[in-house]
Order: C-alpha cells, then structure tokens, then sequence
C-alpha cells in the first residue's frame, strides 16, 4: 500500500475570493429569507384585513337589521295599543 500525499497551496486572492463567495452566498440568504418572510406578511395582513372587513360590514348588517326590527316593533306596537279593543 503506498501513501497518499495531498499537497494544497493556499495563496491570498484565492482566499479573498473563496471569502468573498461565502459571503456573498450568506447575504443572497438573508435576502431571499427576509423577501419571502415579507411577502408571507403581506399575504397574511391581507387576509386579516380582509376577514375584518367582511366582520366589520356583517356587524354593521346586523344592527341596521336590528334598528329597522325595533322600529317596525315600536311602529306595530304604538298602533296596536291605540286601538283598545285588540286589547
């Protein structure tokens, strides 16, 4: 069995660029993370608003429902008390 040398030269521009590389591949990264991350927020704050709105316009649905009812009940209930034979 012979012996295996390995023999690696390392020279500055090439650990510049090595460094450079890495460093570059780490901040590509980060922006694609923190684009997708915003883009998920802003797909999740449009929904909430969304849902918000459609709660905010069943509510208002809602009471104008409940004020006409206790309107046409006031109007039926004063008409109905003046006319004392109903009673």
């Amino acid at each position: 069995m012979s012996d295996v040398k390995l023999r690696i030269r390392f020279n500055g521009p090439a650990i510049a660029q090595t460094a450079a590389v890495i460093s570059n591949g780490v901040v590509l990264a980060a922006n694609v993370y923190l684009l997708s991350s915003s883009i998920q927020q802003t797909i999740r704050t449009t929904k909430q608003a969304r849902v918000s709105d459609s709660l905010q316009t069943a509510v208002e649905v809602a009471q104008s429902f409940g004020s006409l009812t206790k309107l046409i009940t006031d109007i039926v209930e004063k008409n109905h008390v003046k006319n004392s034979t109903d009673l």
